[in-house]
């Protein structure tokens, strides 16, 4: 009976050391990690007269996607917070180097009718018949927390515009759901339309994730 019970903790102190051991390895190999210090995509010029002075304050990744070998950026671009963001387009074929085709924002908030504070670019996919997607959400108060957020949705042939603008929102805040503002969506295609994660404050301005489903995206 001895030999047995000291069989199973020995066998119970190798599991032990085996997981420590592979957590160590974990830690130690990271899935992730930082490709360089430096940025792949600054902010834009500081002078205020300049023709990027959309995006002299403030850049936010918004939306990527990879098509035809090269990765597209859509970013938000903006002076402060809250306060009207534009969005510019950017290519690159290796995902470090990129290259802005044009200096003007390709999306305005003053673009989307919903937006009356800013509107940000989200998530970007391009369909089989060639059509970009862009989902973007919107603050409509000075408090992104308080009510009137939105996730819309626009569309073009090309990723330099001109972008159609869906006249409605896709989603709104649900106030069933104690939702105050919805956003930062991010879209994926499943067996049967489409399901789209998004962030959500409710009446507490807590912040949750949830998900809504489509069967055509719209």
């Amino acid at each position: 009976m001895m030999k047995k019970s000291f069989w199973y903790i020995f066998m119970l102190c190798l599991l032990l050391v085996g997981m420590v051991a592979s957590g160590q390895e974990a830690e130690d190999d990271p899935i992730f990690t930082l490709q360089n210090d430096d940025p792949i995509v600054a902010r834009g010029n500081s002078q205020p007269d300049s023709n990027l002075a959309w995006d002299r304050r403030y850049t936010d990744p918004g939306a990527v996607t990879y098509h035809d070998g090269q990765f597209h950026m859509i970013r938000n671009g903006f002076n402060g917070w809250p306060a009207s963001v534009q969005m510019g387009y950017l290519v690159s074929d290796d995902g470090i180097t990129w290259e802005q085709p044009q200096e003007a924002p390709i999306l305005y908030t003053d673009d989307v009718p919903y937006a009356e504070v800013a509107a940000l670019a989200g998530d970007l996919h391009v369909q089989e018949d060639g059509t970009w997607v862009l989902y973007f959400y919107t603050w409509n108060t000075l408090n992104p927390r308080s009510a009137g957020s939105t996730i819309g949705r626009a569309t073009a042939d090309d990723p330099l515009g001109p972008w159609t603008i869906a006249e409605e929102p896709l989603l709104t805040f649900d106030e069933s759901l104690n939702e105050t503002a919805v956003f930062a969506p991010s879209v994926i295609e499943i067996e049967d339309g489409f399901a789209m994660y998004y962030a959500a404050y409710d009446d507490r301005n807590a912040l949750s994730i949830r998900r809504a489903t489509s069967t055509d995206g719209l």
